[in-house]
């Protein structure tokens, strides 16, 4: 006879938990973080950036951001210092108010008073109205002419650059959209009974965790027509294989003798690497940019797959390799190894790596873009996220990478692993496959890569 067994189904909860953005400080506030005195709020015309699925409240800036103050003493992303300096016109786009903020109350940066329909506001609006507003003296800007022109892109930029401050930290938390002021007699409130958050905080000085995005795909590589790798050609790479789109569509083959004279590939003490010249394994070297990004490795997120079924089986170690399929990723140096010694066949492979010039995609979470290594100088982008910097223009170190999941975190039993939940309801662990919430929850295009970085703006 047979057993009837329970079966159920988990209704998948969005009213309850608004968990949007995870935590990104590394440290406690007893261990060293520093917050200015003061009474800080968010610019008023500032434009909605999301909406939370829970609250329905809406949030002009998220935790982790970088921010400016504008000439008024008001928090605003650092992302329009960078926009208006990049501007190629005076018709570029500073910002955009969409329909949301005439429903939210979103002050009109050009008026002073509640939007009134949405629309892009360039760089020569903004600049206008800012000298017309009297929100920044002319007395103190010099212009290409005598006055002030909206028609000169340097004019413009000119007021910008005045109008938003240099970064002075990084957002503590999420802050809300302006509500408005109980006791500003001309405007008041938004809406009388709705005012949750009135002054905001930021850090000044802070040790931070981000994921790093900037991830970018490469489609249709076959390595069947992969170029053999030689050493003494200094395009190929001389000391290791390192081919670039422009020498070698394909990549560049290289042979486990190659591999076996390599030090890295010799190291008796690291025996996942190990690789001796009779081994029946073979490698690519995956092109990435001319920057050489490195590879992202094999996750839901950025899944290294092959059409024509040449890689089947990822293996943790090249010792692993025993059959036709089998494959091992050295991402941090862009190789796969394969067992056999040639490609038969034509392949069809897709596969990601960190651009190093790639862009932010999202604003809702912090991220950082590009390539790191420890002790780099770190700044920040149009979007307010971080970007590899120099001694001059740097906001902060980089002070680790590391890739997830870490700890054996992945064979931590978790909630909630089911079907029918998201990544809003996954606990960090099995639940994530052992990747941290910074990584599943992001908007960007990620992969494994987190950044521990240092910010200073004291």
């Amino acid at each position: 006879m047979a057993i009837k067994r329970y079966t159920g189904t988990f209704r998948t909860r969005t009213d309850v938990m608004d968990n949007i953005t995870p935590n990104n400080v590394v440290v406690t506030p007893t261990t060293g973080i520093a917050v200015p005195a003061g009474e800080f709020k968010p610019a008023a015309w500032l434009p909605v950036v999301w909406q939370g699925e829970a609250s329905k409240d809406y949030f002009v800036l998220s935790s982790g951001k970088v921010v400016s103050f504008d000439a008024t003493g008001r928090i605003c992303p650092s992302a329009y210092k960078v926009i208006a300096a990049d501007a190629g016109a005076v018709s570029s786009v500073l910002l955009t108010y969409a329909a949301v903020d005439v429903t939210a109350g979103t002050e009109d940066i050009r008026t002073g008073a509640a939007l009134a329909a949405a629309g892009d506001v360039t760089v020569a609006d903004a600049a206008t109205a800012i000298l017309s507003r009297g929100l920044l003296s002319e007395r103190s800007l010099t212009f290409a002419g005598s006055d002030f022109d909206a028609t000169v892109l340097g004019d413009c930029q000119a007021v910008l650059a005045a109008f938003f401050s240099d970064p002075i930290g990084v957002c503590a938390y999420d802050v809300y959209h302006w509500a408005g002021d109980q006791f500003d007699e001309e405007r008041g409130l938004n809406f009388n009974n709705y005012q949750k958050q009135h002054l905001v905080q930021f850090f000044t000085q802070v040790q931070m965790q981000a994921p790093i995005g900037g991830v970018d795909s490469h489609t249709g590589l076959d390595f069947a027509s992969a170029t053999a790798w030689v050493p003494s050609t200094p395009s190929h790479g001389a000391e290791f294989p390192a081919p670039t789109l422009a020498v070698a569509p394909n990549g560049l083959s290289v042979t486990a003798a190659q591999l076996a004279g390599l030090a890295r590939y010799s190291d008796s003490s690291r025996p996942s690497l190990l690789v001796e010249a009779s081994d029946t394994v073979m490698a690519i070297a995956l092109p990435t940019d001319d920057a050489g990004g490195a590879l992202a490795t094999n996750t839901e997120r950025t899944p290294f797959e092959d059409a024509n079924g040449i890689l089947l089986n990822e293996k943790k170690s090249v010792q692993a390799l025993r059959a036709a399929g089998d494959f091992f990723i050295d991402a941090d140096y862009g190789l796969v190894i394969l067992y056999g010694t040639t490609v038969s066949g034509t392949t069809d492979v897709t596969y990601y790596w960190y651009d190093a010039d790639g862009a932010s995609s999202f604003w809702k979470g912090i991220s950082a873009i590009g390539e790191f290594l420890p002790g780099d100088y770190v700044t920040y982008d149009a979007k307010s996220n971080f970007v590899p910097g120099t001694s001059a223009d740097h906001i902060g170190r980089v002070l680790a990478v590391h890739r997830q999941p870490r700890g054996l975190l992945e064979r931590v039993n978790t909630a909630w692993s089911g079907s029918s939940f998201d990544a809003t309801a996954q606990m960090p662990g099995s639940a994530t496959k052992g990747f941290t919430d910074l990584i599943t929850l992001s908007e960007e295009t990620v992969a494994d890569k987190v950044l521990i970085l240092n910010v200073n703006c004291a």
